[in-house]
């Protein structure tokens, strides 16, 4: 029975488990938003790389992704990702205690219905057309406790319809709902 088990744990058939709480590192982070996981968590103090991704994940629910202690954030370093938006429409995204660096071209946020952003820091983007956004499109969101810093806006190509920014708006001025408190900019 004892070499049975051990043979059976052993065969190459059985699969482990995707564990994304916590994401031990970027593959497994890759593979759990791949995997639609509705709340991820990221090794406090832990370097995540997303790079060279032209796909966009819908969120259809929700998502949750935050570090794993309190005062020591996980760095999420996005490099060259999708001009589209990393995360897009519908559903809600939840950021809390993470180090957010923009490390080349490409949208994070773009036309997610709810985003709310607690306790993290936003830098190293270097927005030189309107092709690289940390967040646009937002109808409705809630940042607090957050720090923007080290991030440049400049264009010489982006138009007025098509500008440079950091975070932008949807078109229906009437339908926005923005909160931003306790934030450094």
């Amino acid at each position: 029975m004892q070499l049975l088990l051990g043979l059976l744990a052993s065969s190459p058939f059985l699969v482990k488990a995707l564990n994304c709480n916590p994401a031990e590192n970027s593959a497994v982070l890759w593979q759990c938003l791949q995997d639609n996981n509705g709340h991820i968590s990221l090794l406090s103090g832990r370097n995540y790389t997303i790079s060279d991704n032209t796909v966009s994940y819908p969120i259809s629910k929700n998502l949750k992704i935050n570090s794993t202690e309190l005062n020591s954030p996980a760095v999420l370093v996005l490099q060259d990702i999708s001009k589209e938006g990393l995360f897009t429409t519908n559903g809600k995204i939840v950021l809390n205690n993470l180090d957010i660096r923009g490390e080349g071209s490409g949208v994070f946020l773009m036309n997610v219905n709810d985003i709310e952003i607690n306790d993290c820091s936003v830098s190293n983007y270097n927005i030189t057309d309107s092709s690289t956004h940390f967040i646009g499109g937002v109808n409705k969101m809630k940042i607090s406790k957050t720090i923007f810093y080290n991030n440049t806006v400049y264009s010489t190509t982006s138009s007025i319809a098509y500008p440079a920014y950091v975070i932008g708006t949807a078109g229906q001025s009437n339908q926005w709902d923005i909160t931003i408190s306790d934030c450094t900019f």
